[in-house]
């Protein structure tokens, strides 16, 4: 449960491990409701992704882009 690589898909998935381990069901919209109200916690969705994105020129864009944000911070401290 604590693992961030073995989340939760959704409520569904959530409300279905709470009824298995108290035995009771549970409805689904006053359960969304008690985890909204006292965790302050939502359903998350990805972003949308390119069909034709290049992995490789995104690493390459993160490695120049990681070097010039060091070189305008340095310049602008008078390093």
């Amino acid at each position: 449960m604590f693992n961030p690589e073995n989340g939760f898909v959704g409520y569904v998935e959530t409300v279905s491990l709470v009824d298995e381990k108290f035995g009771k069901q549970t409805n689904y919209s006053t359960f969304k409701g008690y985890v909204y109200r006292k965790f302050k916690a939502k359903i998350k969705t990805a972003r949308k992704i390119h069909v034709k994105k290049d992995q490789i020129k995104v690493e390459d864009f993160k490695k120049i882009s990681v070097k010039n944000v060091k070189t305008s911070t340095t310049k602008r401290m008078g390093i």
